[in-house]
């Protein structure tokens, strides 16, 4: 049976003020053309599918018309809630949608029903934990965690439990007693993962051990927007697009694999999306080699670090858009100043705040600090921010 694992579509994010829709489409309908030239069977959007819980209507437009090109020719797709997504209203539309073969999971309380007729991949099972797929030769079980909001956690009252242990007990629920081929679905943050700041670190400070995972063939994840992988099958797929200039993987993939009682994953390939635009930072000195700079990216979204020796003035600024269709941001920066090291505060810097305490850890100490004691930073902030 062969898969296809993405995530982070983020439908209806911005960047700036500048409206991305279109990109969306154009990357989205790329993932259509490629499930059809690969023959997916089995699609897995591993959460945050729109960038906003409550999206407008030409986003939720988009996702509804590109998931009824996907399901074409007998294919399953199979979509889960993360951190981005309002989990009831997406789960509610699977009683509508999964006469089509589009499932939508979200919270516990949702009850999905069984399509065992239809053409194509066929429903052999399917509970808010799990869901067993099948074509005509193998079945394959779907092991399935949407991000643990605190929606999800309201609906088991069960005060005594930590984070973790939840987590665990959920993913417990969701094993299967066989030994069918299988797959981890979830969006989770987990611990030793390459973020930026898109993925909103003191937001989700709960990491969850990679030894937590279930055993499973393949787990695929989404909420971090940098491709990476923990051995060979544990994948972060990547956002679609960049959606921050902190992003600084240029190439942006699906993932697709081939998973059987025999050879388990095989046929594993990442396929590049190339419909959006590139985003770049550049630094430049001085307005004219900002502008000679500037003609080397018209294809890139910009944000321009500038030094100067005195205030930037209008007309300058002007010119700058002028040269450049898609200069989004310009960061003025005295020069002199440049090479001073100095520590920016929480609201202005570009670093999280973890990154900003291991600099400032090294410079007192002269070493690296420790994963145990940047967790606790982490957390301290955390509660912080709760007062």
């Amino acid at each position: 049976m062969r898969f296809l694992h993405t995530a982070d579509w983020h439908i209806g994010k911005k960047l700036k003020n500048i409206v991305r829709i279109a990109e969306q489409r154009a990357v989205l309908q790329e993932i259509v053309e490629i499930c059809d030239r690969e023959e997916v069977e089995v699609l897995l959007i591993a959460g945050d599918i729109y960038d906003v819980a409550t999206p407008s209507a030409e986003v939720v437009d988009l996702l509804h018309s590109t998931a009824m090109q996907l399901v074409q020719k007998g294919r399953l797709v199979l979509f889960i809630s993360g951190n981005h997504d309002d989990p009831v209203r997406l789960a509610n539309a699977t009683i509508f949608s999964e006469k089509d073969g589009i499932y939508f999971y979200g919270n516990m309380t949702h009850r999905h029903l069984e399509q065992p007729n239809r053409n194509g991949i066929k429903i052999l099972q399917a509970n808010p934990y799990n869901m067993i797929v099948a074509n005509d030769k193998e079945e394959v079980y779907i092991q399935i965690l949407p991000y643990p909001s605190e929606t999800r956690f309201r609906e088991e009252r069960k005060e005594q439990e930590s984070f973790l242990q939840k987590i665990e007990r959920w993913i417990v629920q969701g094993e299967q007693k066989g030994d069918l081929p299988s797959i981890f679905v979830s969006h989770l943050f987990v611990a030793g993962g390459i973020v930026g700041d898109e993925e909103r670190e003191l937001g989700s400070a709960k990491l969850v051990p990679l030894e937590l995972l279930p055993k499973t063939d393949y787990v695929a994840l989404g909420h971090i927007h940098k491709r990476q992988r923990f051995g060979e099958n544990i994948r972060y797929s990547g956002s679609i697009m960049q959606y921050s200039f902190d992003d600084t993987a240029r190439e942006k993939t699906v993932t697709i694999f081939d998973l059987n009682q025999e050879k388990r994953v095989h046929n594993l390939k990442e396929i590049p999306l190339q419909k959006s635009y590139p985003l770049k930072r550049i630094e430049a000195f001085g307005v004219e080699a900002a502008i000679e700079l500037l003609q080397k990216y018209q294809d890139y979204y910009i944000e321009l670090i500038l030094y100067i020796n005195e205030p930037l003035k209008s007309g300058q600024i002007d010119r700058l858009h002028q040269e450049h269709a898609r200069l989004v941001t310009i960061q003025p920066m005295i020069q002199q100043k440049r090479d001073m090291r100095i520590y920016p505060t929480m609201h202005n810097s570009k670093l999280l705040p973890s990154e900003l305490f291991k600099e400032f850890y090294k410079s007192e100490y002269g070493d690296e600090a420790s994963e145990k004691l940047v967790n606790l930073f982490i957390e301290f902030m955390e509660k912080c921010n709760e007062t």
